[in-house]
């Protein structure tokens, strides 16, 4: 079984997961400046998510996600999502529900988000019952 993943793990392949669908690989330098990072900083950390499995880091060519990185990913942007829409759904505005959510999602337990998909799947439901 896989090691827990920590909550910057978690931004960098969320990161190599946009970039790679976006440019087809992941770059060091692309990946450093979408975070604001020194490029040493990000081989190092791309470094780690390789030995961890979730990335194929080759340097001078770029990262990709190995298909267990792209699990993770998908898990990751659904729980953004999921958090973002409860967040817009109490009435927050999108760029701040879209910022506090990028804050909170590495925090919250799955239980938590669990009860938030549930709320939202239930106000969809009433909302497609009523037709307004």
């Amino acid at each position: 079984m896989m090691s827990k993943i920590s909550s910057a793990e978690e931004e960098y392949i969320k990161v190599v997961s946009f970039l790679q669908g976006k440019n087809g690989r992941a770059r060091t330098t692309d990946v450093a400046n979408k975070l604001g990072i020194k490029p040493s900083s990000a081989t190092e950390m791309l470094k780690r998510l390789n030995e961890k499995g979730l990335i194929e880091y080759k340097p001078y060519h770029g990262s990709t996600l190995t298909k267990e990185g792209k699990i993770v990913a998908k898990k990751l942007n659904t729980k953004y999502e999921i958090i973002k829409n409860f967040l817009q759904s109490i009435g927050i505005e999108e760029k701040i529900a879209a910022i506090d959510a990028c804050n909170i999602e590495h925090i919250l337990s799955p239980e938590s988000v669990y009860h938030m998909k549930n709320m939202l799947n239930r106000k969809n439901e009433r909302f497609n019952k009523n037709g307004c």
